[in-house]
């Protein structure tokens, strides 16, 4: 049996959430799992890890044969329990859980990871963060992020639609729809977007709407930006929103952006969003950054820009074609459903796990 421990989990919002939520159905259909899950506030997440500690101390002797814990900053409990259990642990880690600018989690957490029995890391990228701290070669594996690809290409509910209408129907009305998906802080280039990008596209795309899905710390600046440059007739900021909703956005958008910057020490380490939005039949767009290129492959999925200024001329092509652009949607979703399915990467990660079995056997 497998066991999840996972800090962050439905029914809080996120993008890891949703990972964990995906990754632990996906692999309970192909193996006995349980799963000790925190979905609440995070101002009560230290709570959570001494809560999970005793559980798990409960639940491992029940024939646990491997413990898999969400990202690294669990990585203390994972030392905790092998020394205690004997039971072998894996981590996924995702590129801010290993980047984290703080000089005392530098200073311990590659110690901490580097007792793990496995690093699955969700990137090339991220690999390349954990190998930068002397954590072996051999230990580190990537898989990326899953997608349900049916479930997102499925339509819309009626729900689903009628709220988007709600919040945005009257800026998409009879516009082309770009659609960002994500936590609004700066890596996320959307405040760069909105001055640098966009002005550019809709001088020669009057009749183009952003739609902009989350929340962060950044929504200011990013109103800022709409105001300054005049922008408010072209922008629909939505906050966060209910998986209905987000799910009418991916289909009604014409095409999928992630405008990304770089930012020192806070790396995109995949872009779940990018295989949501190709499984919903969705092109993307995006910069060339970090774990990008683990989730979009050029001419398949999306396309990658090697130039930010590229970026606008790039988006303007495609709007003005809209029968090539429906057809890079279809390639899109098959693109995704044949590489990223959950049926697919579910059984990467079996496999993975089964490996490390195998070998702690071997050692016994």
């Amino acid at each position: 049996m497998i066991l999840f421990i996972t800090r962050k989990h439905p029914p809080s919002i996120g993008g890891m959430q949703r990972l964990s939520r995906d990754l632990t159905r996906a692999v309970a259909k192909l193996t006995p799992t349980r799963t000790i899950a925190w979905g609440g506030s995070a101002a009560l997440l230290p709570l959570f890890v001494p809560y999970a500690f005793v559980k798990a101390l409960r639940t491992v002797p029940r024939d646990v044969q491997l413990v898999h814990l969400s990202d690294a900053l669990l990585a203390p409990l994972g030392v905790a329990l092998k020394r205690i259990t004997h039971v072998p642990v894996v981590i996924t880690v995702h590129g801010l859980d290993i980047t984290y600018p703080n000089r005392l989690y530098q200073r311990f957490a590659p110690g901490w990871l580097r007792k793990m029995d496995r690093l699955i890391s969700v990137s090339n990228h991220t690999r390349e963060e954990c190998l930068r701290r002397r954590i072996a070669p051999q230990q580190c594996e990537v898989i990326p992020n899953g997608v349900y690809a049916a479930e997102f290409a499925a339509p819309p509910s009626a729900e689903g639609i009628a709220r988007l209408e709600q919040l945005a129907g009257e800026k998409m009305r009879g516009r082309k729809v770009l659609l960002t998906v994500g936590r609004l802080i700066e890596r996320k280039g959307v405040a760069h977007f909105v001055a640098n990008i966009l002005p550019q596209i809709v001088a020669q795309q009057p009749k183009v709407c952003h739609v902009v899905i989350g929340e962060g710390p950044h929504h200011a600046a990013i109103e800022r930006r709409i105001a300054e440059y005049g922008l408010d007739n072209h922008i629909a900021m939505l906050g966060q929103v209910d998986d209905a909703t987000l799910k009418a956005a991916y289909h009604r958008a014409d095409l999928f952006i992630m405008p990304n910057i770089p930012v020192p020490n806070d790396v995109e380490g995949f872009g779940l969003v990018a295989l949501e939005a190709g499984a919903s039949g969705a092109y993307v767009v995006a910069n060339r950054l970090d774990g990008i290129p683990d989730a979009i492959v050029s001419g398949q999925n999306g396309t990658l820009v090697d130039d930010p200024r590229d970026f606008a001329p790039t988006v303007i092509e495609l709007l003005t074609d809209e029968q090539r652009l429906a057809a890079l949607g279809r390639s899109a979703h098959d693109y995704v459903a044949a590489h990223f399915d959950w049926s697919i990467i579910a059984r990467r990660y079996l496999d993975s796990f089964e490996r490390v079995i195998a070998r702690r056997g071997i050692k016994d």
